[in-house]
């Protein structure tokens, strides 16, 4: 049995007293743990990351109006969604394998390039098709749509090859191309509106065009360190499918259980009531963002420990410091929500405040979720966790077709909360089991991670 050390576990020798050195020294240990400075590395760049995107925002809200912010967040959804389609599970399945064996590096950014490429040009050749067929259907129409579309490619692309860099400890260069591809973003977009040709269309290219600069800086980083040019692999891609398709298909209904109330409000009360949730929303991503951070930097961590019952001790670890943080940030935003709203936006959207409050009770379960799910990452999915999210589908846009005509913004927060709510619970229960059932195993004499995880 192999063990990999707890990088967030704390020295275990006990204080002489609560002298002020002794805690003091207490956090400089703790400052030199790679997690740990990892997660607050990422997390000040995700901070200046908020700055400029809050700023992005206010920019776009104000100069387009409701309606305009409304086409702009629907394109946003159109794009986004289309991304978790196409990603087929490859950005937890890249994390897990490169961390194990480096030298797949290439094949593995050769794999993200191709599905990337494949995926982008079947979805838009399909709903161009769809739509061409049932025109009513479409959200959007003209350019807009076009580059909604567009995104799917290109950011499933920018998403996989951002992982790998995450799975080969390559967080400084994961930061700087981040906050470049932001900045770079709101530049355009202030260029466009000093010279008055801001409209949802230009805006929303702003930021295609400032993601696919990083993309190439990316991938010319991953072949600086792998040494090779990408070369795709069918046989690792074949070999890791099982892996990467439990992933895709649950982060992809949980991303459609986070993302369908833009769409669902658009059809249902017009872009008005989509471009004021669209606030509430970007606000509850703001505010979430610490636990999505801690998710993604503990996937590696937890995939290179060997023993199973030391990943879901790192898991827990990780969790309950989560929450801790989250909580009193939760409720601190929840508090200076309406003046904030007023302030930045302006009282043409004081109502997304009543459905912000409605999302702060789900944010807590989804900061469990985010993180504790890293460890059913770390030993293969159970399909039990893609039925809990399937069926959180279903319920989600049972209850958006119940709430939203009756509560409008608020009944599409109340069904996003509720939803956060039963999916949590459902996966801490599948978590539970599995623990119970490695611990089972090893009674048994089956010890290895791949034996266990084999009957996953």
């Amino acid at each position: 049995m192999s063990y990999v050390q707890d990088e967030t576990a704390v020295p275990t020798v006990e204080p002489d007293g609560s002298s002020f050195s002794y805690w003091k020294d207490r956090l400089r240990d703790l400052l030199k743990r790679g997690f740990v400075r990892n997660v607050m590395a990422t997390f000040t760049t995700r901070v200046i990351l908020i700055v400029v995107g809050l700023v992005t925002t206010v920019m776009v809200a104000r100069i387009l109006g409701p309606t305009g912010r409304g086409l702009y967040a629907v394109a946003t959804a159109i794009g986004l969604i289309g991304v978790q389609f196409g990603c087929l599970g490859m950005n937890a399945s890249n994390i897990y394998i490169v961390s194990k064996k480096r030298s797949d590096l290439p094949r593995l950014v050769g794999n993200s390039l191709m599905v990337s490429l494949a995926v982008g040009i079947a979805a838009i050749g399909a709903t161009y098709v769809a739509f061409g067929i049932w025109p009513r259907m479409a959200p959007l129409h003209g350019w807009l749509l076009l580059l909604g579309l567009l995104w799917t490619p290109i950011g499933t692309a920018y998403l996989l090859t951002q992982n790998l860099l995450l799975g080969v400890d390559e967080v400084k260069t994961y930061n700087l191309t981040e906050t470049a591809n932001r900045v770079l973003a709101l530049i355009v977009i202030g260029c466009l509106v000093l010279t008055h040709r801001i409209s949802p269309t230009l805006a929303f290219a702003a930021g295609l065009i400032s993601m696919a600069a990083m993309l190439g800086v990316i991938v010319a980083r991953l072949m600086r360190i792998s040494g090779e040019w990408p070369r795709p692999s069918m046989a690792l891609f074949r070999s890791n499918l099982s892996y990467g398709m439990r992933a895709y298909l649950m982060n992809f209904f949980c991303y459609l259980v986070i993302r369908s109330d833009v769409l669902m409000l658009k059809y249902m009360r017009g872009a008005l009531d989509s471009g004021l949730y669209s606030i509430a929303f970007t606000m509850s991503d703001y505010v979430g963002i610490l636990p999505v951070l801690i998710g993604l930097l503990l996937l590696p961590k937890i995939s290179a420990i060997e023993d199973v019952i030391e990943k879901y001790r790192m898991m827990k670890k990780a969790t309950i410091g989560a929450v801790l943080i989250q909580g009193p940030v939760v409720l601190i935003s929840a508090a200076l929500a309406p003046w904030a709203v007023e302030l930045l936006f302006g009282k043409a959207y004081a109502l997304s405040v009543p459905a912000y409050l409605w999302l702060c009770p789900g944010a807590i379960f989804l900061t469990i979720h985010v993180v504790a799910v890293q460890f059913l990452n770390g030993i293969g999915f159970p399909m039990s966790v893609v039925w809990i999210w399937l069926g959180t589908v279903v319920l989600k846009i049972s209850l958006n077709l119940w709430l939203i005509p009756f509560y409008g913004l608020r009944g599409a927060a109340m069904a996003s909360s509720a939803c956060y709510v039963v999916a949590c619970v459902l996966v801490l229960m599948v978590i539970r089991r599995e623990v119970r059932r490695v611990s089972s195993a090893r009674a048994k004499g089956i010890v290895t991670e791949e034996a266990i995880s084999s009957e996953v």
